[in-house]
């Protein structure tokens, strides 16, 4: 699929994406600003907000814009959408067949003029605290926040949803901070893929958006010198489970690789995953025939500024043998009867791609990820897949440190 950019003066970015074989338009309103984005400076002051205001400015938006639920409003003329808040990202989409510019003026209206009110900040308060308690019951949710804690020394973001104690401290004057700060026209992009056409409806997007006043406030995110080391090596958890929960979280220092080194990563971290960690792979075979486990073992990957996290969790009794044999993978890095796999999984790949134009989000989901994940505007190629290959892979796996860990364990207090 092919993309047209165009950045108009207010700073807005603009990708179109038409393909007259469709059906439909999907259209994506992005905001970088997620809950990585929680230290920032304004007018020389520093802020650390606590965790949780991104996602909950997008519940705010859906829930009680201009329009009331937004939601709602879009749902009323049978267009999928929905939203949600990432580490790095705000998304807010619909999908539709018909009434296109009408989506567009109600989406970017709805969540670029809104009205705050102290009464509707404490009322979008309610679900939230909900869905936090529904959270601590999630035993794999609460381990990887505990590991998140205890790899850090000085990265706060812990929960993408903040805590009971972090909402409860949200107010008026901390919420429209953020939304003034991070909702500016400069932090968009708009992303109109499928079938449309492309000169009426950037005449539209500009007719909306010259509609809308906002104040171009200059900031700057803040970053933290971070060690390589893990801040706790070892913690037990308790809550209410039968067996033991194990997860291992390996922190690894990828400052040093630009955009097309780090999406180049992530491709091959997921073969990595695969390899060792899938149904076939011979350290699944080996925890199984000696009883460790029971299922395959989860591998959990995300990124924290200058840095990766690779969690590996799974349920077990034997505790001891299955954190040794973990951290003897990721130590040796055993590549034998794994180029066949490689091989296979590159072959699916390929096939996987080939059915993505099947589908615009699939489409456009991935070229998001490049965008505001890599910095690398540009959409995954075929071309990119085939020149994989085992030597590339064993070669970036090798590059990689995994001698800072930090081990999670949860119990049941009886």
């Amino acid at each position: 699929m092919k993309n047209k950019h165009i950045i108009l003066e207010n700073g807005l970015n603009i990708y179109l994406c038409p393909d007259k074989t469709k059906h439909t338009t999907y259209v994506s309103l992005i905001f970088k600003y997620g809950s990585n984005h929680n230290r920032f400076k304004v007018n020389d002051k520093e802020y650390l907000i606590p965790d949780g205001m991104a996602h909950f400015i997008e519940h705010y938006l859906l829930e009680h814009g201009k329009y009331g639920n937004l939601f709602r409003l879009l749902g009323e003329k049978q267009m999928y959408r929905d939203g949600y808040t990432n580490p790095i990202r705000t998304k807010y989409y619909f999908s539709t067949t018909h009434d296109l510019e009408w989506g567009l003026e109600k989406l970017i209206t709805g969540i670029n003029e809104p009205i705050f009110k102290e009464k509707f900040i404490e009322k979008t308060k309610e679900p939230i605290y909900h869905e936090i308690r529904m959270v601590k019951d999630k035993k794999i949710r609460m381990l990887i926040e505990t590991s998140i804690k205890n790899a850090f020394h000085n990265y706060k973001r812990i929960s993408n949803i903040g805590t009971l104690s972090s909402i409860k401290s949200f107010d008026y004057d901390t919420v429209k901070l953020c939304y003034d700060v991070f909702y500016q026209f400069k932090n968009q992009i708009l992303i109109v893929a499928g079938n449309f056409n492309e000169e009426k409806v950037l005449k539209k997007i500009k007719e909306i958006y010259a509609e809308i006043k906002k104040e171009d406030i200059p900031f700057e995110l803040i970053t933290v010198n971070e060690p390589s080391e893990v801040k706790k090596a070892y913690e037990e958890y308790y809550m209410p489970i039968g067996k033991p929960l194990v997860g291992i979280s390996f922190k690894i220092n990828i400052k040093n690789y630009n955009a097309s080194e780090l999406l180049k990563l992530d491709n091959y971290l997921h073969c990595f995953k695969s390899l060792n960690f899938g149904i076939t792979s011979p350290l699944y075979q080996e925890l199984l025939e000696q009883n460790i486990i029971d299922y395959p073992t989860g591998l959990f990957i995300d990124y924290y500024h200058d840095y990766l996290l690779m969690t590996v969790i799974n349920d077990t009794h034997e505790i001891e043998k299955f954190i040794k044999t973990i951290k003897e993978m990721f130590k040796t890095r055993n590549f034998n009867n794994n180029k066949e796999f490689f091989d296979l999984m590159k072959k699916e790949a390929i096939i996987n791609f080939s059915f993505r134009p099947e589908s615009l989000a699939s489409m456009i989901d991935p070229f998001v990820d490049n965008l505001t994940r890599f910095n690398y505007p540009e959409f995954d190629k075929l071309a990119d897949i085939e020149s994989d290959n085992f030597e590339k892979y064993i070669k970036i796996i090798e590059n990689l440190d995994f001698s800072h860990y930090t081990v999670t364990v949860i119990k049941d207090k009886n």
